[in-house]
């Protein structure tokens, strides 16, 4: 999945990964965190070491979908992503999948709004 995250300049595009398996709405790296983060927001600990919390706001254009949401700065869990797939930035988890509609099976998945 694509999301661009607003910077105060633009947007940055993030490709993400979808695990219905994290709670959390979104893990990125505090690297993107700093430059898109609007306030603070409570931290958490996971299995990936501490993850800190921020407020985003994102687009998904190919869906209409225009929100703000909790993400959290997972470092070692980025590089976990990545390492299954370079070309992911982090991924959206549960809380992010259960405002849309999506589906799947063992080749394929899709979202929609």
């Amino acid at each position: 999945m694509i999301l661009e995250l607003a910077d105060g300049t633009g947007t940055i595009e993030q490709r993400m990964a979808l695990d219905t398996g994290d709670y959390a709405n979104m893990r990125i790296s505090s690297q993107i965190l700093a430059l898109v983060g609007l306030a603070a927001a409570p931290d958490q600990m996971t299995n990936f070491g501490p993850a800190i919390g921020g407020r985003v706001c994102f687009r998904i254009p190919e869906l209409g979908i225009s929100r703000c949401t909790v993400a959290y700065a997972t470092d070692q869990l980025v590089s976990a992503v990545r390492a299954i797939s370079p070309e992911l930035d982090g991924q959206v988890g549960m809380a992010f999948l259960i405002e849309l509609e999506y589906g799947g099976d063992d080749r394929t998945f899709w979202v929609r709004a």
